[in-house]
């Protein structure tokens, strides 16, 4: 026989029937890999990006430089595009500087 009286089983119940509520939604924008990969010839890289929404949505894209890191600085063209329900778009990356690839 279960018991209900547990906190941890309550809260997981709560949370269930909380989150049943509320219909899930994937943020939309999947890229083809985890990994952009910069060639050394071209100082570039690109990666494809599908939007799997049944909506156009916007694929807004941003280059974060850390605070730490003093390697290359990369631009990426096309920061912002529209993609339609299904659409891949190729995002193209360029270093802003002469430094080598390997640093």
């Amino acid at each position: 026989m279960l018991c209900f009286n547990k906190p941890a089983i309550k809260t997981l119940l709560a949370l269930s029937l909380f989150s049943a509520q509320f219909p899930l939604y994937a943020a939309g924008m999947v890229p083809e890999t985890s990994l952009l990969v910069i060639d050394e010839a071209t100082h570039s890289g690109t990666i494809n990006v599908k939007n799997t929404d049944s909506h156009p949505s916007l694929l807004y894209t941003n280059v974060v430089d850390l605070p730490d890191d003093i390697g290359l600085k990369l631009v990426v063209t096309q920061p912002v595009v529209r993609l339609e329900p299904g659409q891949t778009q190729q995002a193209a990356f360029f270093t802003a500087n002469e430094q080598t690839v390997r640093g």
